[in-house]
């Protein structure tokens, strides 16, 4: 079974004061080696669906394989709705695997589901996560792995759902080496519609940012050779 740490050299007063100064920072090898590693291989092995928005803003879910099963004009129609509506309002495209859905699962794919969950709710990686963002008192987080492949992007929003408890957000980047060319960048964007900052996907980093905090992530262009793998969420 999987065994997850953090990673106990991190300069958290460092991180700390770039968050405090910025509302975000990037904090780079933030689990310990074996740890990242044994997640990231993980993370190929999920049976991920694709997940959408429709007009109402409700999320639409399709199994990968029923997108293959049912052709390419099913495809290149899903994405010509999907691009049509981000040109005008906002619209995510991605990958996804729901850790919560599956950790009562007597699998060993519920095993792993629970472990990982059990992690990010657990004491460690709270308070971790607590002391750079100035939070001593959160009580746990939402969690999903998602995979961005050529074609994925998420358009600007601020994440600030009424009643959701969401305090901060985080995005643990669990791809293989990644260049800033590929797209998948996590950008921030100020009040005149700039990016201010973006942070490129770097193996093993832990993005962390205020919410509400408008950002996006840019689409991932063909030149990538895989998926921008990550385990994204909110600590609450």
């Amino acid at each position: 079974m999987i065994s997850l740490a953090v990673n106990p050299t991190l300069e958290l007063n460092l991180a700390r004061d770039v968050f405090k100064k910025r509302g975000r920072v990037l904090v780079e090898r933030f689990l310990a080696p074996t740890s990242a590693q044994a997640l990231a291989q993980a993370m190929r092995g999920f049976p991920y669906h694709q997940t959408m928005n429709r007009p109402d803003d409700t999320a639409a879910k399709v199994d990968e394989k029923e997108i293959e099963a049912r052709g390419q004009e099913f495809r290149d129609n899903l994405l010509k709705a999907v691009y049509a509506r981000g040109t005008v309002s906002f619209q995510y495209f991605y990958s996804q695997f729901e850790f919560d859905k599956h950790t009562t699962e007597a699998t060993e794919l519920g095993a792993l589901s629970k472990a990982i969950f059990g992690f990010l709710n657990g004491e460690v990686f709270l308070k971790t996560v607590g002391k750079i963002v100035a939070m001593p008192d959160l009580k746990g987080a939402n969690a999903q792995a998602t995979c961005y492949a050529p074609g994925h992007f998420l358009t600007a929003h601020d994440d600030d759902v009424k009643n959701s408890g969401r305090r901060a957000a985080f995005v643990l980047y669990l791809n293989d080496a990644w260049r800033a060319d590929w797209g998948g960048l996590l950008q921030f964007i100020d009040r005149d519609g700039h990016v201010a900052e973006a942070y490129t996907p770097l193996f093993n980093a832990l993005a962390l940012f205020r919410v509400p905090s408008q950002h996006s992530v840019s689409m991932v262009t063909p030149l990538a050779p895989a998926g921008r793998y990550a385990i994204s969420g909110w600590v609450l």
